[in-house]
């Protein structure tokens, strides 16, 4: 601990760049992938080993980087002192590491919302002009020349949503973790240096988190579906663009799209609240289980001793049961409400084109059927994100507050993590009976 805060000491004073990129490092790094190109033209010319793969950015590496773990701890330190109630407690976490990162933020938005833009409006307009163009007498010089225009069009928009994914999944969440670790590290620290050897049947919290179960579940948890919540301005952005072309070109068609719309999302947004309901559950029931196996492990010499083994093998299958219920509950209303969304485009395309044809003697031009179609299909995007994201962006909160409950622990207990090697088992007979319901 004293090393690590004589380099945070002597770093932040010399090379305090070494917090947050500059702007332009940031879009550079976005722009090359992170040197993922070099990779991929290394692969192709041996079989890659591990010294030839970059090491991650120091903006989200703590080794060597003192100034960046000098930085953490002072921003979250300020942060803590004004805390006063634990209900915004993941916000708290959040807000006191995003400021030095809120660029890749605002570029992982920008480029997100490009995409949406380019995937309704753009497509929908030159796929309409190729359409009405072909069916003219238009000049095969101006026919490819809107070809190309097509492909730049899709070309800027996959571009777009990878440079959306690297900044927002990439720089910011990876800086985001790097950070966390090192506010987790130094409660590990602090907790070790306050804690004596006499304090080995101290037990912690129930309401706080292990730190094997926040490094074991959630934050690769979160790791896996912040990928969805990059396509957040993408999916905005592709709603609000399709439904205005929709409407300016279509009329009345526009109106039957946006019922259906509405519909659909009525739907989602009851499937999406069930499936917040339950989210807490799954968080439960998973450090219950957490719980009896960690304890069962500290008080092996009395588990033994009393042959209570099949007694705590049966009592994990039972809070391992308890947690499979939950999960398929919550995963249950959550792939409904995906799936609810998935179906959109199919449902809206054939209410608006049966509706626009209805309007014209049942004739329908063909830059309008495709134009409507390719529409409706990036739209999707937004319809399945949207209602996802609320979901997604609640467990990432949540995620934040289970870190922030760890770090605002007593320092003078041992927290799960920090109990010193050999020191017997850590609960008593009564902890043990009590969890077995009696102690059968």
């Amino acid at each position: 601990q004293e090393r690590r805060m004589e380099m945070a000491a002597s770093s932040s004073s010399s090379s305090s760049s070494r917090v947050s990129p500059r702007l332009g490092t940031l879009v550079w790094e976005t722009m090359r992938l992170s040197g993922v190109w070099r990779i991929i033209v290394e692969s192709n010319r041996k079989e890659l080993e591990a010294e030839d793969l970059r090491e991650p950015l120091w903006w989200f590496r703590t080794m060597d980087n003192g100034a960046l773990e000098a930085d953490a701890l002072a921003r979250w330190r300020r942060k803590r002192a004004v805390i006063r109630s634990p209900k915004r407690l993941g916000w708290f976490v959040i807000m006191s590491q995003l400021p030095p990162i809120a660029a890749a933020a605002v570029l992982g938005i920008l480029f997100g919302a490009v995409q949406g833009l380019l995937g309704t409006v753009g497509r929908f307009l030159v796929l309409r002009t190729i359409i009405r163009a072909s069916t003219t007498d238009a000049s095969k010089v101006y026919l490819t020349w809107l070809a190309f225009l097509f492909f730049f069009i899709a070309a800027v928009e996959g571009m777009a949503s990878v440079f959306a994914r690297q900044l927002i999944a990439g720089h910011l969440i990876q800086t985001l973790m790097a950070r966390n670790n090192v506010l987790l590290m130094d409660k590990v620290a602090r907790v070790r240096a306050s804690s004596s050897s006499d304090d080995t049947n101290s037990r912690s919290s129930e309401a706080m988190p292990s730190l094997s179960a926040l490094y074991a579940a959630d934050i690769p948890r979160m790791l896996s579906f912040i990928r969805y919540l990059s396509l957040l301005a993408c999916g905005v952005v592709s709603l609000v663009g399709g439904t205005t072309v929709v409407a300016i070109y279509l009329g009345l068609g526009a109106v039957v799209a946006l019922g259906c719309m509405l519909i659909v999302g009525v739907l989602q947004q009851y499937y999406t609240d069930e499936a917040k309901k339950f989210e807490p559950k799954v968080f439960e029931s998973r450090d219950s289980v957490v719980a009896a196996v960690k304890q069962a492990i500290k008080a092996m010499k009395a588990v033994k001793f009393y042959a209570w083994e099949d007694q705590y093998a049966d009592l994990v299958k039972d809070r391992r049961n308890d947690q499979g219920a939950w999960m398929v509950r919550y995963r249950m209303n959550l792939m409904t409400s995906i799936s609810v969304g998935k179906a959109f485009p199919v449902v809206a395309t054939v209410a608006t084109i049966v509706t626009t044809a209805s309007r014209r003697n049942f004739t329908l031009d063909p830059e309008d059927a495709f134009s409507i179609l390719a529409v409706f299909q990036t739209i999707r995007v937004g319809m399945i994100i949207v209602p996802l994201s609320r979901v997604l962006f609640n467990t990432f909160v949540a995620i934040h507050d289970r870190i922030g409950l760890y770090l605002l622990a007593p320092e003078d207990t041992p927290v799960y993590c920090c109990e010193k090697k050999n020191q017997g088992d850590l609960a008593s007979i009564s902890d043990l009976r009590a969890t077995l319901g009696g102690g059968k």
